[in-house]
């Protein structure tokens, strides 16, 4: 709160340099994270340019702490102006509104969800966030934050998935990311080439209530400025065949559209869990 209030940007980018170079010198969990991810995602990259996009990552995820705190410090949230939703989202959820059937408004970790999310918020419906199940205290922290910020934010259980589950029968909308890791998952998906464990409550929602899942993501153009467009085309779930394969399917479509806009802009994709346990284990040996 401090920083957004007082705090310049070149401060916030200064202190990412820090935290980058304590992290990589202490081989941190944050370091293991997001190099192994990188190595599946540049299995070419030499060292010295994993460790080069570790640290735009890291300035990066400072910038976007700071544009969220900036807007926690201003009550107004004059700066939400700022934020661009593409016309050709605008269509597609207008066209989902319509249909009745409620929205599934889906992205990986590009960019901010946060911002963009509290705008949508502001200018056409308050939707659940679905978060990580279990969250730790970074985490906690992160959703005292949207929840101050107007978002009525849910870590994902049983309870709060019947709680979507109604929310999209009422025609209601529901947000939530798609690459978080779920060891305890029993449908092995494919991601950049590799199998993982990943959530799949997304496509398992769509496919319980008939509503219409929009993946999207937001691009950090600057300073408070961040633009929202389609990540792959809508989808409704089909229902006929084994419920696992449908899932998987579906699952994996929006995953090759994240792979796409994560090789165009690697430096915006702010996952610090790491998705392949057997990467990073060799990481931190």
């Amino acid at each position: 709160m401090f920083l957004g209030r007082h705090a310049p940007p070149w401060f916030i980018e200064m202190l990412a340099h820090i935290v980058t170079g304590i992290s990589m010198a202490q081989k941190s969990n944050l370091y293991r994270a997001v190099t192994s991810n990188l190595r599946v995602v540049f299995p070419h990259y030499k060292k010295r340019q994993i460790h080069r996009l570790f640290r735009k990552i890291i300035v990066t995820s400072g910038y976007v702490y700071y544009d969220l705190f900036k807007v926690l410090s201003k009550p107004e949230m004059h700066y939400l102006d700022r934020i661009e939703f593409d016309a050709e989202f605008e269509q597609v959820y207008y066209a989902s509104k319509k249909r009745g059937k409620g929205t599934l408004i889906v992205s990986g970790h590009i960019g901010n969800f946060d911002i963009p999310a509290i705008a949508f918020a502001n200018r056409y419906e308050s939707p659940q966030l679905l978060t990580y199940p279990n969250p730790y205290s970074a985490h906690i922290q992160q959703n005292r934050i949207r929840n101050e910020l107007g978002l009525y934010t849910t870590p994902a259980n049983t309870h709060t998935i019947r709680e979507a589950i109604k929310r999209l029968l009422n025609n209601g909308i529901v947000a939530t990311g798609v690459e978080w890791p779920d060891p305890n998952s029993n449908i092995t998906l494919t991601f950049f080439g590799r199998p993982t464990r990943l959530v799949t409550a997304h496509i398992k929602l769509a496919m319980a209530t008939g509503a219409t899942l929009i993946p999207v993501y937001s691009q950090r153009l600057g300073k408070l400025r961040y633009r929202v467009r389609l990540m792959g085309k809508p989808i409704i779930p089909g229902l006929k065949g084994n419920r696992t394969e449908i899932v998987k399917f579906y699952a994996e479509q929006i995953l090759r559209d994240l792979e796409k806009l994560i090789r165009q802009m690697p430096d915006q994709w702010l996952m610090f869990r790491p998705l392949w346990p057997e990467t990073a284990l060799k990481t931190s040996t």
